[in-house]
């Protein structure tokens, strides 16, 4: 992903498009919203929250996908789909920025205990 598609998806501006579906909040605001919740005491309430995140790819990974390093590509979901987890040339030439960031998906779950 590009630095544009990362503030989009921060912004909420995704949550419509394929791929980012249940996703409304990144990891980072779901933790902490349900920390605020536990400060505040409220109910701790079962619940399975999806969430995303949105890695920035170190110089050594843009490296591996940029030679198509078939053991780098392996650890991203689009490759196994038989997608180019790259971003599209033409995408990245509108970008203000060089770097790539990859969307990661969370899911918590959460139970209440009664002790």
């Amino acid at each position: 992903m590009t630095k544009e598609t990362v503030k989009k998806a921060a912004e909420g501006k995704l949550k419509n498009e394929p791929g980012w579906k249940d996703q409304e909040e990144s990891i980072n605001d779901d933790l902490e919203r349900f920390l605020i919740n536990l400060q505040n005491q409220k109910k701790v309430k079962q619940e399975v929250v999806r969430s995303f995140f949105t890695p920035k790819l170190t110089n050594e990974e843009l490296k591996f996908v940029r030679e198509k390093n078939q053991d780098h590509l392996r650890t991203y979901w689009d490759h196994y789909d038989g997608e180019n987890p790259d971003v599209d040339v033409e995408e990245m030439k509108k970008s203000d920025s060089k770097s790539k960031y990859v969307h990661g998906t969370c899911r918590r779950l959460t139970i209440p205990l009664t002790l």
